[in-house]
């Protein structure tokens, strides 16, 4: 609305302003800022046509309830918010219990040991019952699928907030209990008789099935429709070519499978790690020294600290760096011993060296990889990322090196410990870190 025909704007948006926590697809990771350049070519006058839109029906419904509010309908009593709110707060504090940046909390009642997450607009089979708050624990179910006899399907998108957000941090076989507020369920308006207004609400879910995306109907949009269908793909060749830096995929020589690029004999190295100073396990990685030896030295010579200082006058080492970036569902961030939040960090060769494609790239294929966070085209430090899901649109862009071999629920843990936004809500230190002699490579530490 601020353009003019014949405009050509860069415009930068922050994520709260794009597709949010939830990300889009594979390609736009929950959290991420977008950069798009828009050109504005013409402007034409609107038809009567062209406002009979189902987001216009949307915003008279809105309209509707919010003069209802006004008017004195609805809304909870301060009697049943202020019990929701205790309820909460004392809830937060128990054993097990994750409050996450939203308001939501959650409990894992049982991991199902996949790393299938579902996306959006994936169909997910679940089992579920729900309660209100008030009738925690055991109390008056206002749903549940146990009782019906049969799981029911939904994609995260078409749910309440609490439900999106869980959904999306959740596996196949995993079996959590939420605890939503108000804003993330059903709000002041409530639903039906069974979920007054204001009210907290608590669920037992449990994802037994996810299912491929269905493709007509794809984050609410009509994919039957040209328009939509044409948008779609200019959106995301330009979203593309914003992650890319605008070129093409910095890779060169073949693609190297992970069973290509594992050797008993490559170097291992670990992570004793720390959530708020609380010891949690060891995290060992191998490292892929045929494929990537130049990066691949830099990261163990990082974990044993015998090159001495760095050029910025602070040890070339990981002990007591932390993870400053934990983005569910995506990657966890560390490496910068020098500024601890992400601007920092040194190589063991100067401040930075070349991506190493010579003897091909290795994808982005699963979860638990160990890759190298970068600026741009050639310009690796120590920074480096581990993935708790398949990242293919990193592929060609940042540098696989290694993988977890032990310590993926250590990961898994830290992963919790994240947020939409990247900043995590609890300090993740590496307390101690070296190398694992193996056969075939000395230990240097």
């Amino acid at each position: 609305m601020l353009m003019r025909p014949g405009d050509k704007w860069v415009l930068s948006i922050p994520s709260n302003l794009a597709y949010g926590d939830r990300g889009s697809g594979s390609k736009i990771p929950g959290g991420a800022a977008l950069v798009f350049e828009l050109e504005l070519i013409s402007v034409r006058a609107a038809s009567w046509r062209d406002w009979l839109t189902p987001n216009v029906g949307l915003c008279v419904c809105f309209l509707a309830y919010k003069l209802y509010s006004l008017l004195g309908g609805g809304g909870a009593s301060p009697e049943s918010k202020a019990f929701d709110e205790k309820f909460l707060a004392e809830n937060a504090l128990k054993e097990g219990v994750v409050t996450l940046a939203s308001g939501l909390q959650y409990k894992v009642l049982r991991a199902g040991g996949g790393d299938r997450h579902p996306l959006p607009n994936s169909p997910c089979d679940c089992h579920y019952e729900g309660r209100c708050a008030a009738d925690y624990p055991g109390g008056k179910k206002f749903d549940s699928s146990y009782d019906r006899g049969s799981p029911t399907t939904f994609a995260p998108n078409q749910v309440i907030k609490g439900w999106t957000e869980a959904l999306q941090l959740m596996r196949e076989g995993d079996k959590w209990e939420l605890f939503i507020p108000s804003e993330l369920a059903y709000g002041e308006r409530g639903s039906g008789g069974k979920i007054p207004p204001g009210a907290a609400l608590n669920f037992e879910i449990e994802i037994l099935k996810v299912k491929a995306s269905s493709g007509f109907n794809v984050f609410g949009f009509d994919m039957s429709d040209p328009k939509t269908l044409g948008l779609l793909f200019l959106g995301l060749f330009m979203v593309w070519n914003a992650l890319s830096g605008g070129g093409g995929d910095g890779a060169k020589g073949p693609k190297v499978t992970l069973d290509q690029a594992s050797d008993p004999s490559n170097p291992r190295v670990y992570f004793d790690m720390a959530i708020d100073d609380e010891a949690k396990g060891r995290i060992e990685m191998e490292l892929f020294a045929e494929v990537c030896p130049k990066t691949a030295e830099n990261f163990r010579c990082l974990c044993t600290g015998e090159k001495g200082t760095g050029k910025r006058g602070k040890p070339l080492h990981f002990a007591g760096s932390s993870f400053h970036r934990v983005i569910p569902a995506f990657m966890c961030q560390g490496g910068d011993f020098t500024d601890g939040n992400g601007r920092g960090g040194e190589s063991i060769y100067g401040e930075t060296f070349e991506d190493e494609w010579d003897n091909g790239y290795i994808c982005h294929s699963e979860p638990m990889l160990l890759s190298m966070a970068n600026a741009g085209p050639d310009t690796n430090g120590s920074q480096f990322f581990l993935t708790t899901r398949a990242t293919p649109h990193l592929d060609g862009k940042h540098v696989v090196f290694g993988r977890v071999v032990d310590g993926k629920e250590v990961v898994r843990e830290i992963e919790t410990c994240g947020s939409g936004g990247g900043h995590p809500r609890k300090r993740i230190t590496i307390a101690s870190c070296g190398e694992i002699e193996v056969a075939g490579h000395s230990k240097a530490d």
